[in-house]
């Protein structure tokens, strides 16, 4: 079995989830050629997380409904022109992405969700952050129920993938948990300043569950 190669797309998101979409097509090519099988986007990719440009909240109780609205209205469904280019392309391309958005819930607040989808276009997992932060805008999405895995096939091999995202790391449960369902590698999208501290906790999830994780974050946040 052939190593599976990972791009870890550390891109600048642009200011609309149209220019994220266009950008990151462009960036899952660039994988591709360098001869990678699985693309793996930043913590919500769809608006940039917005909170990196516009530092919506700073706390509970500066919420501004204004706000919240705009952020409501950034979330996307799976038919979506976004989450359907990153399926055609992953067809298309014969590479695995993992993308990542804000994704509307109409039951509810949004949903900070990353959707796997394998190199024939079909979507193999699909997962919403279990915790979240109670603080600026994420305090205003729905969190996800639970922990998922799911067998990659990316032609050379296969492997049994897991997925957090971002602040589920801090919690020794959200990796184990992942570990006891088969996961061999776990993909951390990511939408913070990566310290030390908090570069060494992957460490320690990663040897405590003798797996492999694998994170990506923005390049323009410092501390990385």
């Amino acid at each position: 079995m052939k190593p599976l190669k990972i791009a870890l797309l550390q891109i600048v998101p642009e200011r609309t989830i149209e220019e994220n979409r266009m950008k990151g097509a462009a960036f899952c090519k660039k994988a591709k050629a360098a001869g990678a099988e699985l693309a793996l986007f930043p913590e919500m990719w769809s608006n940039g997380y917005e909170i990196l440009f516009r530092g919506l909240l700073k706390n509970q109780k500066d919420l501004d409904m204004n706000k919240v609205k705009r952020w409501q209205d950034e979330a996307i469904d799976d038919s979506s022109e976004y989450i359907t280019t990153f399926i055609d392309l992953a067809k298309q391309l014969e590479i695995a992405i993992a993308i990542t958005y804000l994704e509307k819930n109409d039951k509810g607040k949004p949903k900070n969700t990353v959707m796997i989808i394998d190199r024939k276009g079909n979507v193999i997992l699909k997962y919403s952050k279990v915790h979240t932060v109670d603080f600026k805008t994420e305090f205003f999405t729905e969190p996800g129920t639970e922990f998922k895995t799911a067998i990659l096939d990316y032609g050379e091999g296969k492997v049994n993938l897991g997925t957090m995202i971002c602040y589920d790391r801090e919690f020794p449960e959200s990796a184990r948990i992942l570990m006891i369902k088969g996961a061999e590698i776990i993909i951390v999208p990511n939408a913070c300043l990566m310290t030390n501290i908090r570069l060494e906790q992957l460490k320690v999830r990663a040897y405590e569950n003798m797996l492999g994780i694998v994170t990506v974050n923005y390049s323009n946040l410092k501390g990385r």
